[in-house]
């Protein structure tokens, strides 16, 4: 219960603060780094979770075994860094040890299972948090999936009834489009595996009835996408031929220049407000001297890229991509376009730096990545000067970018495992699975345009989210195993 608590409030605050409470810390003294709210809360669960082995129960010790060489892992890859990287090293693990939490609510639920206060506990503050959250959270859509897990479940249809009505009022889940194109590319994908598992699963309907239904859920989510949504980050997928012109426009402003790279201090975290700098008051709070040299630039990324002094406006003449995380749905249609090249020219220095150094076991959780090209761009020159560092935008690449082969191991792991709990829940006809799996399907979406698992605010939900998928998922195939036996 404990477990349950703590987890569901981090969840809850992150909803409601997110980076704003994730940054709150304690300074440790003697290894100089900040202990972080998230931190804290993984090792009160590890601490609980650790007591819960010691009495031997066997379905717990099997299920711990299995994520031990995980485990082994990320420490040996913390301490292959820790000379001059810990601090970087301990954040960029964090996208791995952060899965623990799954481990954690999975045990605490199978321990304290769901009971007609806890669903109703649940759907409350699901409610709640939906109704104060801003319009355009990439939280909204994970709290309507909750008040409906908890309505599905519960007994009472007259209750169920009544609360369905609420939370139509309360949740706005039009507002599931409002956002940036991020928000609406992962609530079409969710909604996408929605509407086609309903329709071509779990609804017991004539084909005719279901090729109906499912093209018109299809035109209502497009056409609310539309209305709601932002047209000109829609236009910049719907026409990408504006992406490809300006790829090729930058591509050949960096070949004729000639940027050299700047050694840079990198810091585990910036403490400072969203979007502000210490790079001029030569404050540097929390950070961690990583190397007082660039990281090796391959030729396909940095051969001959602006020689610029850092401290030089940019005579580069596209206009900067603003931070598509702020939500703002009246950018232009060449912001739109250039948030895309923005990501696009990490993910391809990412790409090069890997293949240039041979790093098939991955470049380590400590090292500092920098990407030439926006470098050379100018852009977010405020993140990565103050930082030292960029982040990947892509989680799947990141995690090859990290981890190497392992990484892509790691990816079809997970990915295989939502595949089995879809097909397991679509066969048993489990709409509550279902909807914990759409609600997965738009975090990992979300993961590969923004920084997503990375972020103890976005992580630990969602990893919390995975942890109540494999409860729903063992209980049906303990339900499956118990039925087998009687049946005998």
């Amino acid at each position: 219960m404990v477990i349950i608590c703590l987890a569901g409030m981090y969840a809850v605050l992150s909803a409601l603060f997110g980076h704003v409470f994730a940054k709150l810390h304690v300074d440790l003294p003697v290894v100089k780094l900040p202990l972080f709210i998230g931190e804290v809360v993984f090792f009160i669960c590890a601490l609980i979770f650790f007591l819960l082995l010691e009495n031997k129960k066997k379905w717990l010790s099997s299920v711990s075994k299995s994520w031990g060489l995980l485990v082994f892992y990320i420490l040996t890859m913390i301490a292959l860094t820790s000379q001059q990287w810990f601090g970087l090293s301990l954040r960029n693990a964090a996208m791995l040890y952060y899965a623990f939490f799954a481990l954690f609510i999975f045990t605490a639920l199978n321990i304290c299972r769901f009971n007609e206060l806890g669903l109703r506990m649940l759907f409350g503050i699901s409610v709640l948090v939906c109704f104060f959250i801003s319009p355009d959270s990439y939280f909204r859509y994970s709290f309507i999936v909750l008040c409906l897990f908890a309505l599905l479940r519960m007994q009472k249809s007259r209750t169920r009834l009544m609360l369905v009505l609420l939370l139509v009022v309360c949740s706005h889940p039009d507002n599931l489009f409002a956002g940036a194109r991020t928000s609406l590319v992962s609530a079409l994908a969710a909604l996408l595996f929605l509407i086609s598992a309903s329709v071509g699963y779990l609804l017991p309907l004539p084909l005719r009835w279901r090729l109906t239904g499912f093209c018109f859920c299809i035109v209502l989510v497009l056409g609310v996408s539309w209305f709601k949504g932002d047209h000109n980050g829609i236009m910049s997928i719907l026409s990408p031929q504006g992406v490809i012109e300006r790829y090729n426009k930058v591509n050949q402003q960096i070949k004729q220049s000639k940027y050299v790279p700047q050694p840079l201090m990198a810091k585990m975290y910036n403490p400072y407000a969203y979007g502000t700098s210490d790079v001029n008051s030569g404050k540097v709070d929390a950070s961690v001297r990583v190397a007082d040299n660039p990281p090796d630039v391959s030729k396909e990324t940095a051969g001959n890229l602006p020689s610029r002094d850092q401290n030089t406006p940019s005579h580069l003449s596209l206009p900067s991509p603003n931070n598509e995380e702020e939500g703002d749905q009246y950018r232009s249609l060449a912001v739109a376009y250039n948030n895309m090249l923005f990501r696009i020219l990490i993910w391809r220095d990412m790409i090069a730096e890997v293949w240039h150094k041979k790093a098939w076991l991955g470049l380590g959780f400590g090292y500092p990545q920098r990407s030439m090209s926006i470098e050379a761009m100018d852009w977010a020159s405020i993140e990565w000067r103050r930082d030292g560092w960029i982040t990947p935008h892509n989680l799947f690449l990141h995690l090859v970018y990290r981890c190497g082969v392992v990484g892509i191991i790691l990816i079809v792991l997970l990915v295989g495992w939502v595949w089995r709990k879809s097909a397991l829940f679509l066969r048993v006809r489990c709409y509550e699975g279902v909807l914990l799996i759409s609600a997965l399907i738009y975090w990992l979406v979300a993961a590969q345009i923004l920084v997503v698992l990375e972020l103890p605010y976005y992580a630990i939900p969602f990893w919390l989210m995975v942890g109540l998928t494999w409860y729903t998922a063992d209980e049906l195939e303990s339900k499956a195993v118990d039925f087998s036996k009687g049946g005998r």
